[in-house]
């Protein structure tokens, strides 16, 4: 109570003359104030030591709950690395200095298919009137020709060889003796169309590796070629089919419903789908 405090209105103090140090206010009074004081810190200090002890709960729970949270993130992080992390190997001299260049050393010989030792067919193709290459009308034959063996396979097991003889025609645009391809030709292909049809056939239907596929053809059709000409078998088919996909792709978003499925596929050695 501060020193010029009055007592309240109406209160007649029984002690006012034998307390001159509280200016006439009854002792009892004071007595009373300062026990109600008291009791409010009391009350106070109670709720003040449950409100601590629920604060110190929430934030060891809020600890807990963001250390847990840490490990999962860590875990799902290195989970999702180790998913679409590539399987590729160190080349050179494992790591010490300069990494040695891919493919094969300067001046090795390249690896060339052994020609075929038989001829079974021969087409001659005339010689074009149109340039392949730039579309130039009325070209004049040279009198010259241009041999290209072909290797494809037939249903039994041995290889039919094809010779294309071409008849060359003189391109004054591109300057230079121009030839048509024949019917069934793969361009500058040394393998037919059927012996590449039937490689990818046997890789994504029958889910062959390259390796796999190659001794099918060494073994079964004596038709022999490096495991890497599988996979350019493949980017030609893919290359072809690009408007197919395109067409499909269009009519699968224009369609009112869409079914999908879990079909899988695989990147650097492992499963994926969507």
């Amino acid at each position: 109570m501060g020193r010029h405090q009055e007592a309240p209105y109406g209160f007649q103090c029984p002690y006012r003359d034998a307390c001159p140090h509280l200016d006439g206010m009854s002792t009892y009074w004071a007595g009373e104030l300062i026990r109600d004081a008291k009791h409010e810190n009391f009350c106070f200090g109670q709720e003040r030591w449950h409100y601590q002890q629920e604060n110190d709960a929430l934030r060891a729970t809020v600890q807990r709950l963001e250390k847990q949270n840490a490990e999962l993130q860590a875990r799902l992080k290195a989970q999702h690395a180790s998913c679409f992390k590539p399987n590729r190997q160190s080349f050179g001299n494992s790591g010490k200095g300069k990494p040695r260049k891919r493919g094969a050393p300067k001046g090795h010989p390249p690896w060339n298919r052994k020609p075929p030792n038989h001829i079974d067919k021969t087409v001659d193709v005339a010689a074009p009137t149109t340039c392949p290459h730039c579309s130039t009308y009325g070209l004049k034959p040279t009198g010259e020709t241009q041999e290209h063996l072909q290797e494809d396979i037939i249903l039994q097991p041995k290889t039919f060889v094809t010779r294309y003889v071409h008849d060359t025609a003189f391109c004054p645009c591109c300057r230079r003796p121009v030839f048509q391809t024949g019917k069934g030709e793969l361009r500058n292909c040394p393998i037919g169309p059927t012996a590449k049809a039937t490689a990818v056939f046997l890789r994504h239907e029958l889910k062959l590796s390259m390796r796999s596929t190659r001794k099918i053809f060494q073994h079964l059709f004596k038709l022999d070629f490096v495991p890497a000409s599988t996979m350019a078998f493949e980017r030609k088919v893919a290359h072809l089919a690009e408007p197919i996909h395109e067409l499909l792709r269009d009519k699968v978003r224009n369609a009112p419903i869409i079914h999908a499925d879990e079909t899988h596929w695989r990147i650097d050695g492992k499963n994926a789908f969507i």
